[in-house]
């Protein structure tokens, strides 16, 4: 299995998960004590922006209504210019 796949099997596990973040979670905690759901949702999308300008795709974190919105556009943006490059 090639990087471009295995990332796109996780990040569509990750999909889901963030999918299911609404504004009244956002300041709960998280298994990392120093982290709220908004803060490591947040690294997250800013992570995967990272890996995208590492593989050669135009660094953008796209700003939204919701960690699910922002994570889907940033993932669909991402793979899109990954399978071209691929």
């Amino acid at each position: 299995m090639d990087e471009f796949a295995s990332a796109e099997k996780a990040l569509a596990v990750v999909h889901h998960v963030v999918q299911l973040i609404g504004p009244d979670d956002l300041h709960c905690p998280t298994p990392c004590r120093d982290w709220d759901v908004e803060a490591l949702a947040e690294h997250l999308v800013d992570t995967i922006s990272r890996l995208g300008a590492a593989a050669g795709i135009e660094p953008t974190v796209p700003q939204s209504d919701s960690i699910g919105h922002a994570y889907s556009k940033l993932r669909n943006r991402s793979w899109q210019g990954g399978a071209a490059a691929d």
